[in-house]
């Protein structure tokens, strides 16, 4: 029973009830999006004070929002905002992000919610202060090799991509300054290999995104943190797993694991594991 009541204790768990605990299966954002490191003091990119439609005139434009249809003409004048800071474009019926945004040399926040963009300009690899990239319901298949060019960026987020199968570059080099990633309903099928190149990451969730395994390259992210893989297709964890000795939380639910180590319960940091849904015999951990 002693080692029973210290996997209880190390973990906050009652092991009898392991198979159901804890969260939703869909954790929330894990990013802190008020972060002034990340978003210099603006607080998240939704409670920021924009300039409207009018702001395309006005060269001294900072914050703007766009909502609804977006013109050729509109979208050459965004290239003339030197000043522009953050960039919120909303249902403009964009196939494809502008790639004059790369004349915007202090732009560090682009969100871009319920376009169905199909490509990502490589010239959007050029914008040096972009920090944080947030783009909603796309039709993305794929994200080109410049990407990696953006040497500042510290989050990636895309959310709800309706493609059957987002790619990358398997020899696209890791973003040194990436500190949190977060697909939603994206069809990865696996994680790409630059995942694992990103060695400043801190929280990794791909929630929904049919991956089959986690490989063992899982080991070279040492300073992850946040490990949220909830809804997809992994039936094993690789024995790096760990060796990550700054993780604090998994969230491993509804997956096809069938069993767990106990040594999960001997983790430094870990605080919280979730395994809700996934085929464990057992309501204990597998010893």
């Amino acid at each position: 029973m002693g080692k029973i009541l210290s996997i209880t204790l190390h973990l906050g768990l009652c092991l009898g009830t392991l198979a159901c605990f804890v969260s939703p299966v869909f954790a929330q954002v894990r990013f802190d999006s008020t972060d002034p490191e990340v978003l210099k003091g603006y607080g998240s990119p939704m409670g920021v004070t924009y300039t409207e439609r009018s702001g395309l005139k006005d060269k001294n434009t900072q914050k703007l929002m766009l909502t609804g249809f977006l013109s050729e003409k509109e979208q050459r004048q965004l290239s003339q905002l030197s000043q522009l800071e953050i960039l919120f474009l909303k249902n403009n019926h964009l196939q494809q992000l502008p790639s004059s945004l790369n004349q915007n040399s202090l732009l560090f926040i682009l969100v871009s919610n319920d376009n169905p963009l199909s490509y990502f300009p490589p010239e959007l690899g050029q914008i040096p202060s972009l920090l944080y990239l947030e783009m909603t319901q796309t039709r993305l298949d794929s994200l080109p090799f410049e990407l990696a060019a953006l040497g500042n960026l510290e989050l990636l987020r895309i959310f709800y991509d309706e493609s059957d199968s987002l790619l990358f570059v398997d020899s696209m080099p890791g973003l040194p300054s990436l500190r949190s990633i977060e697909f939603y309903n994206v069809n990865l099928h696996r994680i790409p290999d630059f995942v694992f190149r990103c060695k400043n990451l801190e929280s990794l969730m791909m929630v929904n995104c049919k991956i089959d395994s986690l490989p063992e390259d899982i080991a070279q992210l040492s300073k992850l943190k946040i490990l949220d893989l909830a809804g997809n297709n992994i039936s094993e964890l690789p024995e790096s797993l760990l060796r990550l000795n700054n993780l604090s939380e998994i969230n491993l639910a509804q997956n096809q694991l069938s069993q767990i180590s106990e040594r999960f319960a001997y983790q430094p940091k870990l605080y919280y594991l979730n395994l809700k849904g996934n085929p464990i015999p057992s309501p204990r951990l597998c010893l």
